[in-house]
């Protein structure tokens, strides 16, 4: 009889990069975590002599690993990590976040599988936020893709993170969730996703491993799939390049916005959007058939992209 065993995924913040802290505190990433990838490259370079068509042996060029994770969304710490710096307090107890610059916080990460009472845990460290994904759909908790490389690892034979905080939070959904665009909610949401790239890489010296790691050039991109409505005019309208608009425009004006996400306990993350135009635009089920309904298409550039949390849970590395 063979077992599926138990597996355990938690992280924790690092004190500087590939430093572990001295008192670590162990967070789950959220509910229904789907380790998507976790792979190691050795970059391998074949070494050859010039009388044998085989290789002689192979070295070991750079270190790098990469990590995708999936879950729902229950607290905002890892907000830290896609910004790259600590959230800052406004006084009245609500963090908020805005893209750093330069060397960022890194994080670490141990994903463990206990089969039989063999266990093997591999310790990521090193590890830089790259993505964070966003995804609001109907009927759906809100779900978070986050992208990591990291700079090395360990081979534990035992699970390290004994207390892990963050279990108890329930996930945001669905029916919590309000986009903005131009001050006017977008109803009959279908699917709304954020995504923030924070441009982060991980610098190298005359070292298999990387000596720290960096934020780069920050992309944000919204999209958003909605049964048409009232507002269809005036999405069309800011597509062809501002309010009102009635032909296609020599530029694009920018329009504010906002994802704001409110679970049923009050807690609530927010991200307000500066410059947001539309980068494309899209009508779908022309004309309907049967229980479908006309959809708008529309992706956004925006230019800044901030976070704010209102939550009943510590900040765990505070």
């Amino acid at each position: 009889m063979t077992s599926a065993g138990t597996t355990s995924v938690a992280w924790t913040r690092e004190d500087s990069f590939l430093t572990a802290p001295s008192t670590p505190t162990y967070v789950y990433p959220g509910r229904n975590v789907s380790v998507e990838d976790v792979s190691l490259q050795n970059a391998l370079q074949r070494s050859r002599l010039p009388d044998d068509n085989e290789a002689v042996e192979a070295i070991a060029q750079t270190l790098e690993g990469a990590l995708s994770v999936q879950y729902d969304l229950v607290h905002p710490w890892a907000l830290t990590d896609v910004f790259g710096q600590d959230g800052v307090d406004d006084g009245t107890g609500v963090l908020e976040w805005a893209m750093g610059a330069g060397q960022m916080a890194t994080s670490r990460w141990y994903l463990g599988v206990d089969i039989a009472g063999s266990v093997a845990e591999r310790e990521l460290q090193g590890a830089a936020t790259t993505q964070f994904q966003i995804q609001v759909s109907q009927g759906q908790p809100v779900r978070v893709t986050q992208t990591l490389v990291y700079a090395d690892e360990a081979l534990n034979t035992a699970l390290t993170p004994g207390s892990i905080v963050g279990g108890d939070e329930s996930p945001y959904v669905f029916h919590g969730g309000d986009l903005q665009v131009d001050a006017t909610t977008q109803k009959k949401m279908q699917q709304g996703t954020l995504e923030i790239a924070n441009g982060a890489g991980l610098d190298r010296g005359w070292d298999r491993t990387a000596v720290d790691a960096q934020l780069g050039d920050a992309e944000y991109t919204l999209n958003a799939s909605k049964i048409a409505t009232a507002e269809t005019p005036t999405n069309v309208a800011l597509a062809y390049g501002s309010t009102g608009a009635t032909a296609p425009q020599d530029s694009i004006d920018a329009v504010t916005g906002s994802l704001d996400l409110t679970r049923g306990d009050g807690d609530s993350i927010t991200f307000p959007l500066t410059g947001v135009r539309p980068n494309s635009y899209g009508w779908d089920n022309i004309p309907p058939s049967g229980d479908e309904r006309v959809q708008e298409a529309i992706e956004m550039y925006v230019d800044v992209v901030e976070a704010a949390a209102d939550v009943s849970m510590a900040d765990p590395f505070a």
